[in-house]
């Protein structure tokens, strides 16, 4: 089965474990349950919060939004978000190269070589996710405009 990893956005990537799951409608479903379990704390403060559900490959699967559960339905992948939130897919990869800017820049400070090393390897990490959420955009953006 395939494994699915699930992180709040915004925020830094926490989901290291992953969860397998039968498909992409069975890890969907768990962000929603996620999210509505979130949500019975009170409604989210934080504009655009949400689970984003990615496979092991980094490939981004979906997203759940906090604001949007219970008033319209969940988004359940890229291709089918509303034209108002496609520019949010963007975001995330901003995001996420940002991470790895961060990550390289602590590298460059320090002083240790094994911290040096370890916010070598996480800037890299970012940069090939970076790199497979480029490619899932670009493969839906490829889909979208086939005739």
């Amino acid at each position: 089965m395939p494994r699915y990893f699930f992180n709040l956005v915004p925020g830094q990537p926490t989901d290291e474990e992953g969860e397998e799951l039968p498909d992409d409608a069975a890890a969907i479903e768990v962000a929603r349950q996620t999210v509505a379990d979130m949500s019975r704390d009170g409604p989210s403060t934080i504009p655009e919060e949400r689970v984003v559900v990615s496979k092991e490959d980094g490939a981004v699967v979906g997203a759940v939004y906090l604001e949007e559960l219970g008033t319209a339905p969940g988004v359940t992948s890229l291709g089918e978000q509303p034209p108002e939130h496609r520019g949010q897919s963007m975001e995330l990869l901003d995001a996420y190269r940002a991470s790895a800017a961060e990550c390289q820049n602590n590298a460059e400070k320090a002083v240790d070589p094994e911290t040096k090393a370890t916010w070598r390897k996480l800037a890299k990490e970012w940069r090939k996710l970076c790199d497979r959420t480029q490619a899932s955009l670009d493969a839906l953006h490829n889909d979208q405009h086939k005739p």
